[in-house]
């Protein structure tokens, strides 16, 4: 079975679940309401495991769904964004140039 794919998805008390195959195990990833970012992600050995994991959060075993077209993941959006550039950034790169020590980059 390939890796980084996304098995099963299931919805329960205004959240969204998915659970991922990895090279490492499998994840099981919990996003609240439509947030495209999870607040949980639990690494576990195998599929009943995860779904074992699952059960903390009282999802019935028949609320799990495969992932499909009509059923997507979340995983596929921008789940973490690359770091920008603050203001308090700038500043700092601001002193260091009074100082005349460059830019830190």
């Amino acid at each position: 079975m390939p890796t980084d794919e996304v098995l099963l998805i299931a919805e329960h008390d205004g959240c969204h679940f998915e659970i991922q195959q990895q090279a490492e195990g499998f994840y099981v990833w919990r996003f609240v309401g439509d947030s495209p970012l999870s607040t949980h992600d639990y690494l576990q050995d195998d599929l009943p495991m995860a779904l074992r994991c699952a059960h903390q959060w009282g999802i019935p075993d028949e609320a799990w769904k495969p992932a499909s077209a009509e059923n997507p993941s979340r995983l596929n959006t921008v789940h973490n964004p690359p770091m920008q550039r603050t203001g308090a950034a700038g500043l700092f790169s601001f002193v260091r140039k009074l100082l005349g020590r460059g830019s830190g980059r």
